[in-house]
């Protein structure tokens, strides 16, 4: 996980990261991270990033089925993100940065854990 100020580009803080991904790893994006250089690197390195495509990058086609795959995969992650977010309070209260984080990650600990025990306790 990356945290990020909502004025950095997406696509800025992939080319920051470290990946540390295994070959022959599929990335699925959305169309911020569309970029075919970092592509192209990343291709390199047996990892395939797989963005949605908007209608005018024509240079780099992909087949229909790759395109509904790619937005099937994309539906799954936005619902993940959807589910954690509705687990937020309406405001989130901390006196500092890392105060914040901290109460975001464990969001997300409590959404990845909530599959351990899939019936409701409560």
């Amino acid at each position: 996980m990356h945290f990020k100020p909502g004025a950095e580009s997406d696509l800025s803080t992939l080319w920051q990261m470290e990946l540390d991904i295994p070959e022959h790893s599929i990335l699925y994006a959305d169309g911020a991270y569309n970029c075919f250089d970092l592509e192209d690197i990343l291709l390199e390195q047996s990892i395939k990033l797989l963005a949605k495509r908007g209608s005018k990058a024509k240079n780099r086609a992909r087949s229909f089925s790759e395109e509904r795959e790619i937005s099937s995969k994309r539906q799954i992650i936005e619902t993940a993100f959807n589910s954690i977010t509705t687990l937020f309070p309406r405001n989130i209260k901390a006196s500092t940065e890392k105060g914040f984080l901290t109460k975001i990650i464990c969001f997300v600990i409590a959404y990845s854990t909530s599959f351990l025990c899939p019936t409701k306790l409560i």
